[in-house]
């Protein structure tokens, strides 16, 4: 029996190797360590890789492989990267246009701008399986363009004309003196070209503007010129009619001044400077703007503002006046009421010797009175709101004990309409509130509910969360239309008018849930009501911060 052995010197590739693991954990750490976030994907649009910066870019989550890389991405985004990322896959290659700039939306509901490149991905074959995509946090970036493009939107929208017809000429005008008069005589703008302290050429434009013929504007030298200009726009001017250099195309700001044309007349320019080469010398080319008519408009503008201004003060002070009036006048109602309410109580308390019509008399006298009472009081709180003077005692108090004390002032209104009430409610709904306060909004709510709620159910239910509690208040009554449902916190406002269905004094005064309103937003709550439509019940439900 023979052997036969054969031995090899791998020695070079285990060095490669080595080499090879020493770049990966160099090239991984390098990954894990820079700021932008690397993931790879295959063509499927699934996770093959994802760097640590990754799941802190997207969600605070660990990618897992395999999961889609669309997941976060807005949806409007994604109707536009979709297609292309799709027509990438299927081309097996990263499009020309495959760059992109998308949002994706954060867990906590927050929304991030990321930047993306792509490369293709291969195997050890050098086959290509799928992406590698380089995603960077620009949402810093994209604000800052964004509000910096939306301050600029509207001075871009008056210039943009201007400043094509402006950069058109430039060109022109380097490229042939030819081309440039061609151009330049039926332009539109007020044109001249300065050189050697005096005007060389000017077109029709100009004679236009000026009132000067070109004999006129020709002869022109600089003092001339500033002849015609505010002292104050001088420096502004010679610093642009400096004699220019050609070592570096400069152009300057935009100016605004006023002249005086020979009628008399005085304009408004814009003017706009650069250097051009004029006859092979450097020059400097102007380009005028008559804007008299843009600042008279703004001065109207600035009139009528200030005249507004002048109108709203006035009527602020009219609102106040009136305020004044009606508050005091209630006042002034409410305290002989008072007295009035004080002595019918005691007739009726010591009514041995009425008849029973002279009693059933001054009980319509002490309801009618009550009701202007409460009218007065609506009217005094809904002042108060309007002025943002609606002060608090805030005090701890149990809101179920404030709604049972509201429930048992009201049964007299609850066997009148024939209607029950069902409260779902724990023991205890611990608030620091104004306990009166409180008690009026239930008490407007639930009147409310009784009143458009004749041989029916109102069901009231407390239900405490972590930073507040929730109040509701459902009826079976009449409902309310869709389009009045914006309508009903409006003050004055009686969603059901129909005089054969109720009474004057059952619709109310249009004021409780204005009032109710006012008093949730005064502790800081949030008040919204819903129907499904007429004879479908009414949910009212308002939040108190605990």
């Amino acid at each position: 029996m023979k052997f036969l052995f054969i031995s090899r010197d791998i020695s070079e590739r285990k060095k490669n190797e080595l080499k090879l693991k020493e770049s990966e954990k160099k090239y991984r750490n390098i990954i894990e360590n820079v700021k932008d976030a690397i993931v790879i994907t295959d063509f499927n649009g699934k996770y093959i890789y994802a760097s640590p910066q990754t799941s802190m870019l997207i969600d605070g989550e660990k990618i897992k492989p395999k999961t889609s890389i669309f997941r976060n991405i807005h949806p409007e985004d994604l109707k536009k990267l979709t297609p292309l990322f799709q027509l990438a896959a299927k081309k097996r290659r990263v499009l020309k246009n495959q760059e992109k700039d998308f949002r994706i939306i954060k867990k906590d509901g927050s929304i991030r701008w990321i930047s993306s490149s792509s490369k293709n991905y291969y195997n050890e074959e050098g086959e290509a399986i799928g992406f590698i995509v380089l995603l960077r946090d620009t949402t810093e970036k994209k604000e800052t363009e964004l509000k910096l493009m939306e301050k600029e939107k509207e001075l871009r929208a008056l210039n943009r004309k201007l400043k094509a017809d402006f950069q058109q000429t430039a060109k022109e005008l380097r490229e042939s003196e030819e081309k440039f008069r061609t151009v330049a005589d039926q332009s539109h703008l007020a044109i001249l070209i300065y050189q050697n302290r005096k005007i060389q050429y000017c077109n029709q434009s100009l004679c236009t503007m000026t009132g000067l013929s070109y004999e006129q504007l020709y002869s022109y030298t600089l003092q001339d010129i500033l002849k015609r200009i505010n002292p104050k726009n001088h420096s502004k001017i010679k610093s642009r009619l400096n004699p220019p250099t050609l070592k570096k195309s400069t152009f300057t700001s935009n100016i605004q001044i006023q002249i005086q044309i020979p009628s008399g007349e005085k304009k408004w320019v814009e003017i706009h400077a650069s250097t051009i080469k004029y006859q092979k010398k450097p020059a400097n080319l102007v380009v005028l703007t008559d804007i008299t008519e843009k600042k008279k408009n703004i001065e109207k503008l600035k009139e009528s503002e200030r005249t507004l201004k002048q109108k709203n003060i006035e009527l602020q002070k009219l609102d106040e006046l009136k305020n004044d009036f009606i508050t005091i006048s209630a006042h002034e109602l409410k305290t002989p009421l008072v007295p009035v309410l004080g002595y019918l109580e005691l007739i009726l308390a010591q009514n041995n010797n009425l008849s029973d019509e002279t009693i059933e008399h001054l009980e319509k006298v002490q309801n009618n009175a009550e009701r202007l009472k409460v009218y007065i009081e609506q009217l005094i709180d809904v002042m108060k709101i309007d002025a943002d003077k609606i002060s608090l005692r805030r005090e701890q108090c149990n809101a179920v004990d404030l709604l049972q004390k509201v429930i048992s002032n009201l049964k007299v209104e609850l066997e009148r309409q024939n209607s029950e009430i069902f409260l779902d409610s724990e023991d205890k709904a611990i608030l620091k509130v104004d306990p009166f306060r409180i008690g009026q909004i239930f008490s407007n709510l639930i009147l409310n509910a009784i009143r458009f709620t004749q041989n029916g159910k109102i069901f009231i239910s407390i239900q405490a969360n972590s930073d507040h509690i929730l109040f509701q208040i459902r009826d079976t009554g009449l409902g309310i239309a869709k389009k009045d449902l914006a309508h009903v916190f409006e003050k004055f406002m009686s969603i059901h008018k129909n005089p054969n269905r109720f009474s004057k004094a059952e619709r109310g005064s249009g004021l409780g849930l204005y009032i109710a309103k006012g008093l949730v937003e005064a502790h800081n709550g949030k008040i919204w009501i819903e129907s499904e439509g007429l004879n479908k019940g009414t949910t009212v439900s308002f939040t108190l911060p605990k």
